[in-house]
């Protein structure tokens, strides 16, 4: 019996090593070349490697430091979409060098928008929708915080100087204006009808008129409420409002992991590909010194 299970061991072993699909030994053959290709060209990819390494790091500390933060905003005349593509526009100009196309766009010192680094927008909350209550958000990293007030300044003033936005307000503010002279003059009106009743009351004048002081008094209150809510609402009149300010934070460095990465993949990607040149052209020699022969 122990011979024949040593016997059938061995045979289920002989059939298991003879039983390999044809792909699974493809598949071996490919990593088993691969890892001699590796290994062959290994100082090339060696060396790339710690020059995309030293190459992520120079460009890692050669970088000044920034400092990010971010702005809240509420629109009253466009939807957050609509504002946010503006803002997708600078994105753009900041990133194809249009420095002094934006500073003309902000109204403000071109030395402000060298130091803005990146600007982007977003939902505070993502309601997609053309009356949504939410205002955005404006992100914005720089490298120096000086400049964050002016900054601040230029933005608002670019995303309230779109003509279809300087029309709006404009017609806003007309508006508001006509109803606080009209407000005022029913205001007036009203003063001069109190004043001759007061009069009358003092001087003890008999008048067969019945008036409802009352009521009067009671409609003048309301004109001065109206009259303030169309001051504030002109006060008011413009396309975005700030409801909180860029802070002034630490100046700090990031993005030390993404550029090692990057450099150590460019480096990798280099060596592979003078490798494969250089493979090729091993190959290229063997078969033609073995043609000669």
């Amino acid at each position: 019996m122990q011979y024949e299970d040593i016997y059938l061991k061995s045979a289920i072993a002989k059939n298991g090593s003879g039983n390999h699909h044809p792909d699974d030994l493809d598949v071996i053959n490919l990593i088993q070349k691969f890892i001699s290709f590796i290994h062959r060209f290994r100082i090339i990819f060696l060396s790339f490697s710690i020059a995309g390494l030293a190459a992520g790091l120079y460009f890692y500390f050669g970088s000044p430091p920034q400092c990010s933060t971010r702005m809240v905003v509420h629109s009253s005349i466009l939807s957050n979409q609509e504002e946010i593509e503006i803002i997708d526009g600078w994105k753009e100009l900041l990133a194809k060098q249009g420095k002094s196309e934006l500073a003309n766009i902000l109204n403000c010192k071109k030395e402000v928008v060298e130091k803005l680094r990146t600007i982007s927008a977003e939902e505070i909350l993502k309601v997609y929708a053309s009356n949504n209550p939410n205002g955005f958000i404006i992100n914005v990293s720089v490298t120096d915080t000086s400049v964050l007030d002016e900054l601040q300044t230029g933005i608002v003033y670019g995303l309230n100087n779109s003509p279809y936005v300087k029309e709006k307000i404009a017609s806003r503010k007309a508006k508001d204006n006509e109803l606080i002279k009209k407000t005022s003059d029913e205001i007036a009106k009203l003063d001069l009808t109190k004043t001759a009743i007061d009069s009358m009351i003092r001087n003890q004048r008999a008048t067969p008129v019945m008036l409802d002081i009352s009521r009067i008094n009671a409609e003048w209150i309301e004109l001065n409420e109206k009259s303030l809510t169309y001051q504030e609402d002109l006060k008011f009149a413009t396309g975005v409002q700030v409801l909180e300010n860029f802070t002034k934070g630490k100046m700090s460095r990031s993005g030390l992991l993404e550029l090692l990465l990057l450099g150590v993949a460019t480096g990798l990607f280099i060596s592979y590909f003078i490798s494969l040149l250089w493979h090729v052209k091993i190959k290229m020699k063997d078969a033609r010194n073995h043609s000669l022969s």
